[in-house]
């Protein structure tokens, strides 16, 4: 068996690492194209599901989940420090502040809707009623009105120019 030449193995190696580079550099290559590829499609998704986020994005429902996750975490902690055996005061704080505060938010939000419609609705009906007036009287009955409700403004003279 003849032995191969040096030269000829140091030429394979050499050819064998620069098919190896090439490949690499091809892998390489494909790996970056298909990072931006998925880079791409993971910001058009985190894009669409804000859009739909925005759409469907309710308030009320917020405060709920947000009264609720409270809630059941100040009775969740208290159930597990009930069980853990302690029995002392300082233990049972944070679960029932998490609870108060939790059950705060849900009659809040509700008790604040309620507020906010019947000024509305009380604010309409008294636009309406002075709608009708001439404008010496609209003065005269709002000045009245703002003398009963802030005692103060009863001192308060209309100028007349």
């Amino acid at each position: 068996m003849k032995m191969p030449k040096m030269s000829d193995i140091s030429e394979r190696w050499v050819d064998a690492a620069e098919g190896w580079s090439q490949r690499a550099e091809q892998g390489r290559e494909m790996i970056a194209e298909r990072a931006d590829a998925s880079r791409e499609m993971l910001t058009d998704r985190a894009e669409m599901i804000r859009q739909q986020f925005v759409e469907h994005y309710d308030q009320d429902t917020m405060t709920q989940v947000a009264g609720w996750t409270l809630a059941s975490a100040g009775l969740a902690l208290g159930a597990t420090m009930f069980v853990r055996g302690r029995r002392h005061f300082g233990a049972y704080i944070l679960p029932a502040v998490l609870g108060l505060l939790g059950l705060a938010v849900l009659s809040g939000r509700s008790a604040w809707e309620r507020r906010s419609i019947s000024i509305g609705e009380a604010e309409a009906r008294v636009r309406d009623e002075i709608a009708g007036l001439d404008p010496v009287a609209r003065i005269q009955v709002l000045r009245d009105v703002a003398g009963e409700t802030v005692p103060f403004i009863k001192h308060i003279e209309l100028r007349r120019n």
